[in-house]
């Protein structure tokens, strides 16, 4: 499951996976120095809860479950992961503040 961190030295929203000998990270997006500190720590948190999220639904698919009627178990995971097709248009056609650069991502 991917984990967010904010890298204060780099000023860098990175993506970290633990590989059972350590972790490994990569850049995500830089940030601006303006941006408020609890502003990009709860990006990360965020976008952490995301990934569980959906890391859960492949763990726990709704095929697993015992019942698939309207409002069982099986029911809610299924809408869980049908609403994943909404996740990514919302993220990426979100308009991002007018005084943020076009190169901030």
């Amino acid at each position: 499951m991917t984990r967010y961190a904010i890298d204060r030295a780099h000023n860098t929203l990175l993506a970290q996976w633990s590989t059972g000998i350590g972790d490994t990270a990569i850049v995500v997006a830089r940030l601006t120095h303006d941006q408020l500190h609890q502003n990009t720590r709860r990006l990360a948190a965020d976008l952490t809860r995301l990934s569980h999220l959906c890391w859960r639904s492949y763990t726990h698919p709704a095929s697993s479950a015992d019942r698939h009627s309207p409002h069982s178990l099986g029911w809610h995971r299924q809408q869980e992961r049908d609403a994943f097709t909404t996740i990514l248009p919302t993220l990426t056609t979100t308009p991002r503040p007018t005084d943020q650069p076009d190169d901030v991502r």
